[in-house]
């Protein structure tokens, strides 16, 4: 699964975070192109799965208000 944050609204480093915290759970890589940083997501637990990309998404949105950028 591949999820797209818009670089005027996140910043890589919360994104890059959020990665961090979910590696034990997920594999994910991130990729940039001139308006988004991709994070595509491999995850393997059923149950982690249904709710991953909406819980990755806050995680991101958290990240992005509270660090310093």
């Amino acid at each position: 699964m591949t999820l797209k944050f818009n670089k005027k609204i996140y910043s890589r480093k919360a994104i890059e975070e959020a990665v961090r915290l979910y590696s034990p759970l997920v594999k994910i890589s991130t990729a940039k192109d001139n308006s988004y940083i991709e994070a595509k997501a491999t995850v393997m637990d059923a149950g982690l799965k249904k709710n991953f990309a909406d819980e990755f998404a806050n995680l991101v949105l958290v990240l992005n208000r509270t660090m310093e950028v």
